[in-house]
């Protein structure tokens, strides 16, 4: 693994003394290509640029610059390599911060204080392997279920590039390039898929708000059928499914009509959405529903 000084780290924390902290850790570990900042606007340039292969990202309990970052990262909002490893850094290990570093897509967590012994072990842990990713309608990003084979999901899964152990066994930058774009090809079909089964979840939950008047309901999953409608949108024409563009089409409409409905969905939206799930599984040519 003597290429490991040819990895590109990025590392983000206001703490001078702490980044002072990590970078000592990464040179003791062989690592030299290490770019430093206190402030987020660089770390999303880099990232916008695609030469990412490690990010290290401070974490705090308030809405995070970086989470955000991250999501846009895996979804290709940001960028056009999906891969990076990302490792969180927090001193607020509470359930709603953990929850946004796994929601994002996070690789993986280090907790402050910090432990150097524990994060060395990390870093090791990324040199060796990495978890493959798993798409639902609303998540790209590691796999963390505890045991493989849950039904209806292995088939959304991607074993994606680990630019850690590949450019340390001296795989050239044109070469992993090509197997990001192999599997961000993948992701982008397992993606699609696993939105259609957004689109039926969304369609069943908002019958279920129509039957009990909860606009607070209605309105989560109109959000949420515009985000599915958007993504898919997105990724359409660089999968297979290209030819689904009129199916499309329909349901950025209707997820716009949605949204501006003065009066809220009514059954007749309902039933357009599952006629939408119809076609989407008809011609894509699959069963699969994804949980959302």
């Amino acid at each position: 693994m003597q290429q490991i000084k040819d990895v590109n780290v990025v590392l983000y924390d206001p703490n001078h003394d702490l980044r002072s902290l990590v970078i000592g850790i990464l040179r003791e570990i062989g690592f030299s290509a290490i770019a430093s900042t206190e402030k987020p606007e660089t770390v999303k340039a880099r990232l916008g640029r695609s030469d990412v292969d490690l990010l290290i990202g401070d974490v705090p309990e308030i809405e995070s610059a970086m989470c955000s970052l991250v999501s846009d990262v895996r979804t290709r909002r940001l960028g056009k390599n999906p891969f990076p490893i990302a490792i969180g850094m927090t001193s607020y290990p509470d359930e709603n911060t953990i929850s946004n570093i796994v929601d994002a897509g996070f690789d993986g967590l280090a907790l402050k204080p910090f432990d150097a012994q524990a994060f060395r072990r990390r870093l090791t842990y990324f040199l060796l392997q990495r978890k493959p990713f798993v798409t639902t309608a609303d998540y790209i990003g590691p796999d963390r279920r505890k045991e493989p084979g849950t039904p209806g999901a292995d088939a959304n899964c991607v074993n994606v590039p680990n630019p850690l152990r590949l450019i340390a066994e001296g795989v050239t930058r044109e070469t992993l390039k090509k197997q990001i774009e192999h599997a961000s090809a993948k992701l982008d079909e397992r993606k699609v898929i696993s939105s259609i089964g957004g689109i039926g979840w969304c369609a069943s939950h908002l019958d279920e708000a129509i039957d009990r008047s909860d606009g607070t309901l209605a309105h989560r999953c109109i959000k949420q059928l515009n985000e599915i409608a958007m993504d898919i949108d997105g990724r359409l024409d660089r999968t297979p499914y290209a030819h689904m563009r009129e199916q499309c089409n329909d349901l950025l409409a209707v997820a716009t009509q949605l949204e501006r409905a003065p009066e809220g969905p009514e059954k007749q939206d309902i039933k357009v959405l599952s006629r939408l799930v119809s076609a989407f599984k008809q011609g894509c040519n699959t069963d699969q529903a994804a949980v959302a």
